[in-house]
């Protein structure tokens, strides 16, 4: 078992398990499915509704278990155990955004009405 941050879109299956793939809006039936399955991480722990399908970096324990299917064939599911979101703490403000694109745009008609001046 090894501590890791993974990042990818979050899904939950009809069985209520959540599950971290890589490709952003999976059908329901490519949940866990045969072929997806081993790039896919079933999430122990509980999140919000409103982060289905969204973008996500979750930390936890990485462990991979083997089981036997009905038919007797061997397979391997990622796991991801005392799982927590991680936050991302570099969002900036939308009045800030706001206040660097005035003064970008007010410096550039600066500069450009400066150019003219001297083009005259």
């Amino acid at each position: 078992m090894s501590s890791k941050v993974l990042k990818g879109f979050l899904y939950q299956n009809a069985e209520g398990t959540w599950v971290l793939s890589p490709e952003p809006n999976l059908k329901s039936c490519c949940i866990l499915s045969e072929v997806k399955r081993q790039s896919q991480v079933i999430i122990e722990a509980d999140f919000p509704k409103e982060k289905i399908n969204t973008l996500v970096q979750i930390s936890g324990d990485l462990e991979s278990r083997s089981f036997h299917t009905h038919s007797g064939k061997s397979i391997t599911v990622n796991y991801l155990t005392n799982a927590k979101l991680v936050e991302n703490n570099t969002k900036i403000p939308v009045f800030s955004l706001g206040l660097l694109a005035f003064a970008l745009g007010f410096s550039g008609i600066y500069i450009w009405k400066k150019i003219s001046k001297k083009k005259s």
